[in-house]
Protein backbone atom coordinates (compact mmCIF):
# COMPACT_ATOMS: atom_id res chain seq x y z
CA UNK A 1 0.00 0.00 0.00
CA UNK A 2 2.95 2.88 0.50
CA UNK A 3 4.91 1.58 -1.93
CA UNK A 4 1.67 2.21 -4.40
CA UNK A 5 0.67 5.57 -3.06
CA UNK A 6 4.76 6.75 -2.92
CA UNK A 7 4.63 5.44 -6.66
CA UNK A 8 1.56 7.40 -7.24
CA UNK A 9 3.08 10.65 -5.33
CA UNK A 10 5.87 10.40 -7.75
CA UNK A 11 4.59 10.01 -10.91
CA UNK A 12 1.92 13.40 -10.06
CA UNK A 13 4.79 15.51 -9.43
CA UNK A 14 7.09 14.24 -12.53
CA UNK A 15 3.57 14.77 -14.77
CA UNK A 16 2.78 18.61 -12.70
CA UNK A 17 6.57 19.69 -12.46
CA UNK A 18 6.38 19.60 -8.64
CA UNK A 19 9.18 21.07 -6.63
CA UNK A 20 12.41 19.34 -7.19
CA UNK A 21 11.54 18.60 -10.61
CA UNK A 22 14.41 19.30 -12.97
CA UNK A 23 12.90 21.79 -16.35
CA UNK A 24 13.72 20.39 -19.14
CA UNK A 25 16.75 22.22 -21.13
CA UNK A 26 15.21 25.05 -23.81
CA UNK A 27 16.32 25.80 -26.88
CA UNK A 28 17.28 29.56 -27.76
CA UNK A 29 14.73 31.29 -29.48
CA UNK A 30 15.67 31.98 -33.45
CA UNK A 31 13.91 34.90 -34.97
CA UNK A 32 12.96 32.83 -38.75
CA UNK A 33 14.79 34.66 -41.24
CA UNK A 34 13.60 38.02 -43.05
CA UNK A 35 12.28 37.12 -46.56
CA UNK A 36 13.14 39.74 -48.89
CA UNK A 37 10.79 41.56 -50.60
CA UNK A 38 11.07 42.85 -54.17
CA UNK A 39 11.70 45.78 -54.67
CA UNK A 40 9.14 47.67 -55.51
CA UNK A 41 9.73 49.57 -58.98
CA UNK A 42 9.71 53.41 -59.36
CA UNK A 43 6.99 55.23 -60.19
CA UNK A 44 7.85 57.67 -63.43
CA UNK A 45 8.86 61.33 -62.71
CA UNK A 46 5.19 62.77 -63.15
CA UNK A 47 3.59 60.09 -60.73
CA UNK A 48 6.45 61.67 -57.85
CA UNK A 49 5.12 65.16 -58.38
CA UNK A 50 8.68 65.73 -60.79
CA UNK A 51 6.54 67.09 -63.65
CA UNK A 52 8.79 68.80 -66.17
CA UNK A 53 7.78 72.43 -66.75
CA UNK A 54 6.14 73.57 -69.47
CA UNK A 55 8.22 76.02 -71.80
CA UNK A 56 8.32 79.51 -70.62
CA UNK A 57 6.92 81.78 -73.25
CA UNK A 58 10.51 83.90 -73.72
CA UNK A 59 12.39 80.40 -74.13
CA UNK A 60 14.88 81.00 -76.73
CA UNK A 61 15.38 77.35 -77.87
CA UNK A 62 15.74 77.52 -81.94
CA UNK A 63 12.93 75.76 -83.23
CA UNK A 64 14.72 72.98 -85.46
CA UNK A 65 12.35 70.17 -85.48
CA UNK A 66 9.43 70.16 -88.19
CA UNK A 67 6.33 72.08 -87.08
CA UNK A 68 3.30 70.38 -86.37
CA UNK A 69 0.95 73.05 -86.06
CA UNK A 70 -0.82 74.29 -89.87
CA UNK A 71 0.07 77.80 -90.79
CA UNK A 72 -2.37 79.78 -89.51
CA UNK A 73 -3.67 83.24 -87.53
CA UNK A 74 -1.72 81.96 -84.05
CA UNK A 75 0.76 85.29 -83.61
CA UNK A 76 4.73 84.18 -83.71
CA UNK A 77 5.38 84.15 -79.77
CA UNK A 78 2.10 81.47 -79.25
CA UNK A 79 3.17 79.71 -82.47
CA UNK A 80 6.46 79.10 -81.52
CA UNK A 81 5.19 78.45 -77.84
CA UNK A 82 3.10 75.65 -78.76
CA UNK A 83 5.73 74.06 -81.21
CA UNK A 84 7.99 73.80 -77.87
CA UNK A 85 5.00 72.68 -75.58
CA UNK A 86 4.40 69.76 -78.48
CA UNK A 87 7.92 68.55 -78.90
CA UNK A 88 9.47 68.81 -75.19
CA UNK A 89 6.42 67.89 -73.06
CA UNK A 90 4.59 64.69 -75.92
CA UNK A 91 5.29 61.60 -76.78
CA UNK A 92 8.90 60.22 -76.10
CA UNK A 93 10.05 62.78 -74.58
CA UNK A 94 12.10 62.92 -71.06
CA UNK A 95 9.45 61.89 -68.20
CA UNK A 96 6.85 61.40 -70.74
CA UNK A 97 4.29 58.67 -69.27
CA UNK A 98 0.77 57.65 -70.95
CA UNK A 99 -0.44 56.73 -67.36
CA UNK A 100 -0.50 60.53 -65.98
CA UNK A 101 0.44 62.84 -69.82
CA UNK A 102 0.73 66.39 -69.82
CA UNK A 103 -3.15 67.92 -69.67
CA UNK A 104 -4.24 70.82 -71.81
CA UNK A 105 -7.58 72.57 -70.63
CA UNK A 106 -9.08 74.74 -73.44
CA UNK A 107 -12.47 77.05 -73.58
CA UNK A 108 -15.48 75.77 -76.09
CA UNK A 109 -17.74 78.57 -75.55
CA UNK A 110 -16.63 81.75 -77.75
CA UNK A 111 -12.83 80.51 -77.72
CA UNK A 112 -12.22 77.19 -79.25
CA UNK A 113 -15.59 77.92 -81.38
CA UNK A 114 -17.12 80.62 -82.42
CA UNK A 115 -20.91 80.80 -80.31
CA UNK A 116 -22.40 78.77 -77.55
CA UNK A 117 -23.53 75.49 -77.77
CA UNK A 118 -25.66 76.06 -74.59
CA UNK A 119 -26.81 79.71 -76.72
CA UNK A 120 -27.73 77.81 -79.63
CA UNK A 121 -29.74 75.01 -78.07
CA UNK A 122 -31.74 77.52 -75.73
CA UNK A 123 -32.63 79.40 -79.06
CA UNK A 124 -33.92 76.32 -80.72
CA UNK A 125 -35.91 75.13 -77.40
CA UNK A 126 -37.61 79.15 -77.18
CA UNK A 127 -38.35 79.12 -80.90
CA UNK A 128 -40.01 75.80 -80.87
CA UNK A 129 -41.49 75.82 -77.70
CA UNK A 130 -40.01 73.00 -76.95
CA UNK A 131 -39.54 72.89 -73.02
CA UNK A 132 -41.67 71.00 -70.98
CA UNK A 133 -43.93 74.11 -69.52
CA UNK A 134 -44.07 72.34 -66.13
CA UNK A 135 -44.58 73.51 -62.69
CA UNK A 136 -40.80 72.98 -62.62
CA UNK A 137 -40.24 75.19 -65.17
CA UNK A 138 -42.18 77.81 -64.46
CA UNK A 139 -40.45 77.95 -61.24
CA UNK A 140 -37.05 78.68 -62.85
CA UNK A 141 -37.97 81.88 -64.88
CA UNK A 142 -37.76 84.67 -62.72
CA UNK A 143 -41.14 86.80 -62.21
CA UNK A 144 -38.72 89.86 -62.06
CA UNK A 145 -37.33 89.25 -65.51
CA UNK A 146 -40.54 88.60 -67.31
CA UNK A 147 -41.82 85.30 -66.41
CA UNK A 148 -45.53 86.59 -66.32
CA UNK A 149 -45.04 87.78 -69.45
CA UNK A 150 -43.52 84.76 -70.98
CA UNK A 151 -46.01 82.24 -69.62
CA UNK A 152 -49.23 84.50 -70.21
CA UNK A 153 -48.01 84.14 -74.22
CA UNK A 154 -46.89 80.92 -73.77
CA UNK A 155 -50.77 80.11 -72.52
CA UNK A 156 -52.28 82.18 -75.44
CA UNK A 157 -50.03 80.68 -78.84
CA UNK A 158 -49.73 77.26 -77.29
CA UNK A 159 -52.68 75.72 -79.19
CA UNK A 160 -52.01 77.57 -82.00
CA UNK A 161 -50.35 75.81 -85.28
CA UNK A 162 -46.69 76.29 -85.23
CA UNK A 163 -47.18 77.68 -88.70
CA UNK A 164 -48.55 80.82 -87.38
CA UNK A 165 -46.37 80.74 -84.64
CA UNK A 166 -44.36 83.65 -86.42
CA UNK A 167 -47.20 86.10 -86.80
CA UNK A 168 -49.17 85.53 -83.25
CA UNK A 169 -47.54 88.61 -81.27
CA UNK A 170 -48.12 86.66 -77.93
CA UNK A 171 -45.39 84.52 -79.80
CA UNK A 172 -43.29 87.45 -79.82
CA UNK A 173 -43.90 88.44 -76.22
CA UNK A 174 -43.21 85.09 -75.04
CA UNK A 175 -39.75 84.76 -77.30
CA UNK A 176 -38.59 88.45 -76.16
CA UNK A 177 -39.45 87.58 -72.32
CA UNK A 178 -37.68 84.32 -72.37
CA UNK A 179 -34.21 86.04 -74.10
CA UNK A 180 -34.62 88.70 -72.17
CA UNK A 181 -34.54 87.16 -68.68
CA UNK A 182 -31.43 85.18 -70.17
CA UNK A 183 -29.69 88.54 -71.20
CA UNK A 184 -30.72 90.08 -68.12
CA UNK A 185 -29.25 87.32 -65.91
CA UNK A 186 -26.05 86.67 -68.00
CA UNK A 187 -25.43 90.31 -66.90
CA UNK A 188 -26.03 90.32 -62.99
CA UNK A 189 -23.75 86.75 -62.88
CA UNK A 190 -22.58 84.67 -66.29
CA UNK A 191 -22.36 81.76 -63.38
CA UNK A 192 -26.22 81.90 -62.54
CA UNK A 193 -26.97 82.37 -66.58
CA UNK A 194 -25.14 79.01 -67.16
CA UNK A 195 -26.96 77.15 -63.82
CA UNK A 196 -30.35 78.24 -65.36
CA UNK A 197 -29.87 77.84 -68.80
CA UNK A 198 -29.79 74.15 -67.99
CA UNK A 199 -32.10 73.91 -65.38
CA UNK A 200 -34.57 75.11 -68.20
CA UNK A 201 -34.07 71.42 -69.52
CA UNK A 202 -35.65 70.28 -66.24
CA UNK A 203 -39.02 67.82 -67.41
CA UNK A 204 -37.41 66.54 -70.61
CA UNK A 205 -36.11 63.18 -71.35
CA UNK A 206 -32.73 62.92 -71.06
CA UNK A 207 -32.79 60.99 -75.00
CA UNK A 208 -34.92 63.33 -76.05
CA UNK A 209 -31.94 66.21 -75.21
CA UNK A 210 -29.67 64.09 -76.65
CA UNK A 211 -31.43 64.35 -80.46
CA UNK A 212 -32.24 67.81 -80.16
CA UNK A 213 -28.97 69.00 -79.39
CA UNK A 214 -26.71 66.48 -82.10
CA UNK A 215 -29.17 68.16 -84.40
CA UNK A 216 -28.84 71.78 -83.16
CA UNK A 217 -25.41 71.61 -83.51
CA UNK A 218 -25.56 70.70 -86.96
CA UNK A 219 -27.26 73.07 -88.12
CA UNK A 220 -26.01 75.62 -86.09
CA UNK A 221 -23.00 75.25 -87.92
CA UNK A 222 -24.79 76.14 -91.11
CA UNK A 223 -26.70 79.22 -90.27
CA UNK A 224 -25.84 82.79 -89.98
CA UNK A 225 -23.11 83.72 -87.09
CA UNK A 226 -25.20 87.08 -86.40
CA UNK A 227 -27.75 87.17 -83.70
CA UNK A 228 -31.41 88.03 -84.63
CA UNK A 229 -33.35 90.82 -83.34
CA UNK A 230 -36.43 89.35 -81.04
CA UNK A 231 -38.91 92.02 -80.19
CA UNK A 232 -42.46 92.04 -78.47
CA UNK A 233 -43.42 93.98 -81.52
CA UNK A 234 -42.02 95.06 -85.27
CA UNK A 235 -41.07 98.33 -83.20
CA UNK A 236 -39.42 97.25 -80.34
CA UNK A 237 -36.53 99.88 -79.37
CA UNK A 238 -34.81 97.63 -77.04
CA UNK A 239 -35.06 93.74 -78.28
CA UNK A 240 -32.92 90.93 -77.06
CA UNK A 241 -30.56 88.68 -78.99
CA UNK A 242 -31.03 85.59 -80.08
CA UNK A 243 -27.65 83.31 -81.35
CA UNK A 244 -28.40 80.88 -83.35
CA UNK A 245 -25.06 79.57 -85.67
CA UNK A 246 -21.65 77.95 -84.55
CA UNK A 247 -18.65 77.76 -85.97
CA UNK A 248 -15.37 75.86 -85.29
CA UNK A 249 -12.22 77.75 -85.23
CA UNK A 250 -9.77 76.32 -87.36
CA UNK A 251 -6.82 76.85 -85.35
CA UNK A 252 -8.06 75.38 -82.42
CA UNK A 253 -9.07 72.30 -84.01
CA UNK A 254 -5.95 71.88 -85.65
CA UNK A 255 -3.86 72.29 -81.94
CA UNK A 256 -6.29 69.81 -80.47
CA UNK A 257 -6.07 67.48 -82.99
CA UNK A 258 -2.18 67.93 -82.56
CA UNK A 259 -2.23 67.42 -78.70
CA UNK A 260 -4.21 64.46 -78.86
CA UNK A 261 -1.66 63.24 -81.45
CA UNK A 262 1.24 63.76 -79.10
CA UNK A 263 -0.67 61.96 -76.04
CA UNK A 264 -1.61 65.25 -74.39
CA UNK A 265 -4.69 64.79 -71.82
CA UNK A 266 -7.07 67.37 -73.54
CA UNK A 267 -10.04 68.99 -71.52
CA UNK A 268 -12.87 71.29 -73.11
CA UNK A 269 -14.46 73.46 -70.25
CA UNK A 270 -17.95 75.06 -71.20
CA UNK A 271 -20.25 77.52 -69.91
CA UNK A 272 -23.53 75.31 -71.95
CA UNK A 273 -25.36 72.72 -70.85
CA UNK A 274 -23.73 69.15 -70.30
CA UNK A 275 -25.41 67.54 -73.14
CA UNK A 276 -24.49 70.46 -75.38
CA UNK A 277 -20.87 70.77 -74.52
CA UNK A 278 -20.48 67.09 -75.22
CA UNK A 279 -22.12 67.42 -78.77
CA UNK A 280 -19.86 70.51 -79.60
CA UNK A 281 -17.00 68.67 -78.18
CA UNK A 282 -17.58 65.45 -80.64
CA UNK A 283 -16.11 68.39 -83.48
CA UNK A 284 -12.76 68.29 -81.69
CA UNK A 285 -12.41 64.42 -81.21
CA UNK A 286 -12.34 65.45 -77.40
CA UNK A 287 -13.12 61.95 -75.24
CA UNK A 288 -16.84 62.63 -73.91
CA UNK A 289 -14.86 61.90 -70.02
CA UNK A 290 -13.01 65.09 -71.07
CA UNK A 291 -15.83 67.54 -71.24
CA UNK A 292 -16.89 69.44 -68.44
CA UNK A 293 -20.35 71.50 -68.48
CA UNK A 294 -22.98 72.15 -66.40
CA UNK A 295 -24.47 68.72 -65.14
CA UNK A 296 -27.78 68.72 -64.19
CA UNK A 297 -29.85 65.82 -61.55
CA UNK A 298 -31.21 62.49 -63.96
CA UNK A 299 -34.26 60.38 -62.26
CA UNK A 300 -35.75 57.57 -64.16
CA UNK A 301 -34.37 59.26 -67.43
CA UNK A 302 -35.84 62.74 -66.86
CA UNK A 303 -33.90 65.87 -65.99
CA UNK A 304 -34.36 67.51 -63.18
CA UNK A 305 -34.00 71.53 -62.60
CA UNK A 306 -31.12 70.94 -59.67
CA UNK A 307 -27.55 71.44 -60.88
CA UNK A 308 -24.46 69.99 -59.88
CA UNK A 309 -21.26 71.78 -58.38
CA UNK A 310 -19.07 72.89 -59.59
CA UNK A 311 -20.82 75.23 -62.43
CA UNK A 312 -17.37 75.62 -64.79
CA UNK A 313 -17.72 79.59 -65.11
CA UNK A 314 -15.39 81.70 -63.54
CA UNK A 315 -13.78 80.52 -60.27
CA UNK A 316 -16.16 77.36 -61.00
CA UNK A 317 -13.83 76.43 -63.55
CA UNK A 318 -10.80 76.48 -61.27
CA UNK A 319 -13.29 74.08 -58.79
CA UNK A 320 -14.04 71.69 -61.56
CA UNK A 321 -10.55 71.33 -62.67
CA UNK A 322 -9.47 70.45 -59.09
CA UNK A 323 -12.09 67.86 -58.97
CA UNK A 324 -12.13 66.41 -62.12
CA UNK A 325 -8.46 67.15 -63.52
CA UNK A 326 -6.48 67.19 -60.06
CA UNK A 327 -3.54 68.26 -61.33
CA UNK A 328 -2.25 71.49 -63.02
CA UNK A 329 -2.62 71.54 -67.10
CA UNK A 330 0.35 72.43 -69.28
CA UNK A 331 -1.48 74.28 -71.25
CA UNK A 332 -4.36 76.68 -70.75
CA UNK A 333 -6.40 78.58 -73.55
CA UNK A 334 -9.24 80.68 -72.52
CA UNK A 335 -10.85 84.11 -72.62
CA UNK A 336 -10.62 87.15 -70.35
CA UNK A 337 -13.95 85.53 -68.70
CA UNK A 338 -11.69 82.48 -67.87
CA UNK A 339 -8.68 83.92 -65.66
CA UNK A 340 -9.22 81.98 -63.06
CA UNK A 341 -8.47 78.82 -65.57
CA UNK A 342 -5.61 80.47 -66.33
CA UNK A 343 -4.40 81.40 -62.82
CA UNK A 344 -5.05 78.05 -62.11
CA UNK A 345 -2.26 76.66 -59.93
CA UNK A 346 -0.63 79.97 -59.42
CA UNK A 347 -0.69 79.72 -63.98
CA UNK A 348 2.02 77.41 -64.07
CA UNK A 349 2.31 76.11 -67.52
CA UNK A 350 1.65 78.02 -70.77
CA UNK A 351 -0.94 80.37 -70.38
CA UNK A 352 -3.03 81.64 -73.74
CA UNK A 353 -4.99 84.76 -73.42
CA UNK A 354 -7.72 85.34 -76.19
CA UNK A 355 -8.57 88.80 -76.54
CA UNK A 356 -8.20 91.53 -78.24
CA UNK A 357 -4.50 94.05 -77.69
CA UNK A 358 -6.40 96.47 -76.29
CA UNK A 359 -9.19 94.06 -74.51
CA UNK A 360 -6.05 91.55 -72.23
CA UNK A 361 -6.13 92.43 -68.78
CA UNK A 362 -3.48 94.87 -67.32
CA UNK A 363 -1.46 92.30 -65.39
CA UNK A 364 -1.78 89.62 -68.16
CA UNK A 365 2.31 90.25 -69.25
CA UNK A 366 2.90 90.10 -65.36
CA UNK A 367 1.39 86.74 -65.10
CA UNK A 368 3.37 85.43 -68.09
CA UNK A 369 0.49 84.98 -70.35
CA UNK A 370 0.57 85.16 -74.27
CA UNK A 371 -1.94 87.17 -75.75
CA UNK A 372 -3.21 85.61 -78.96
CA UNK A 373 -5.44 87.93 -80.86
CA UNK A 374 -9.44 87.20 -80.90
CA UNK A 375 -9.65 84.99 -84.16
CA UNK A 376 -12.28 86.40 -86.36
CA UNK A 377 -14.75 84.17 -86.82
CA UNK A 378 -15.39 81.89 -90.08
CA UNK A 379 -18.11 83.41 -91.90
CA UNK A 380 -19.39 80.14 -94.58
CA UNK A 381 -21.06 77.58 -93.53
CA UNK A 382 -19.73 74.66 -92.35
CA UNK A 383 -19.91 70.46 -92.18
CA UNK A 384 -20.03 69.07 -89.22
CA UNK A 385 -17.38 66.38 -89.18
CA UNK A 386 -16.60 64.06 -86.07
CA UNK A 387 -12.92 63.15 -85.47
CA UNK A 388 -12.41 59.81 -83.86
CA UNK A 389 -12.13 60.43 -80.26
CA UNK A 390 -9.02 58.89 -78.17
CA UNK A 391 -9.81 55.04 -78.20
CA UNK A 392 -8.35 54.86 -74.38
CA UNK A 393 -7.80 57.71 -71.86
CA UNK A 394 -6.92 57.41 -67.85
CA UNK A 395 -10.38 57.68 -65.27
CA UNK A 396 -10.38 61.05 -64.12
CA UNK A 397 -8.98 61.83 -60.76
CA UNK A 398 -11.59 61.05 -58.25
Amino acid sequence: MRTATALALATSLLLCGGAGAAEPARRPHRKAPAVKKAARPKRPARHRGQRPAAPHPADPTAITWPRRLAPGRWSPEAADALERLLEQLGKDSTGYSAFDPPAAALTLDDAAMTGSPGDVLFTRLTAEAAFSFSADFWKQVPPHHGGPAARAGWLSFKDQPPAVWPRDPHYQIYRKAMHGARDALTRESPRTAARWKAALLTGLQESAVQSMVRQVVADSLRRPLPAEAVGDSPEDPAPAAARSGLRTVPEMLDLVEKLLERGFDVWLVSSSSQYAALEAARLYGVHPSRVLGVRQKVAEGVLGAETLSPIPVGTGIAEALTLLLGRSPMLAVGTPEDAPMLDYDDGAGLRILLAPAAGAPDDAARKGWLVQPSFSPVREPQEPRYPPPPGSLPAPAP
